[in-house]
């Protein structure tokens, strides 16, 4: 990673930077994912992962929360108390997953190195972030009713990012 690269990188990091109406806006998604029906479960982080930047964040001490990470956090506490854990069945893909970001994790406390913007407690929260959206959209996706439904929030949030982007 060049210089510039690095400092782009990091211009946000170990700082909170919050807006007010994304405050609101993640307030409201966290309370969705967790009150509404397994099908529509997913459109909340798909809200929050589409229109809020990873720039969003609370970093009390220097650990970064950003707002994907609070509604991943989120997620996992209504997979956890909802029981919808029980249909799941650990299988190779899951395994594949774990044993990716795993190595990620040990290759960044291995390899250290001065000046990298890859620290053993970021790849720590890379972790959180893979491992619980993988989990939760593995616990409630459980047939292709939910993956349609899953589909038409991902459809709907496209519309709106296109004619951003067209702008």
């Amino acid at each position: 990673m060049d210089v510039t690269a690095r400092i782009i990188h990091r211009a946000y990091f170990n700082q909170t930077m919050v807006d007010p109406f994304c405050v609101i806006l993640l307030l409201a998604m966290c309370l969705l994912i967790i009150v509404v029906g397994r099908r529509f479960a997913v459109w909340p982080m798909i809200v929050i992962a589409c229109f809020v930047t990873q720039a969003q964040r609370f970093s009390p001490g220097g650990v970064d929360f950003t707002f994907l990470r609070l509604i991943t956090i989120a997620a996992i506490v209504r997979v956890v108390v909802r029981g919808e854990f029980a249909g799941f069945k650990f299988n190779g893909a899951d395994a594949a997953v774990l044993a990716f970001m795993g190595v990620r994790v040990l290759w960044a406390f291995l390899k250290i190195t001065k000046g990298t913007a890859v620290t053993p407690l970021t790849m720590c929260g890379d972790a959180l972030d893979m491992w619980g959206m993988y989990f939760f959209f593995r616990c409630v996706v459980r047939d292709f009713g939910d993956l349609k439904w899953a589909t038409y929030g991902f459809i709907l949030a496209s519309v709106p990012v296109a004619i951003l982007f067209i702008v």
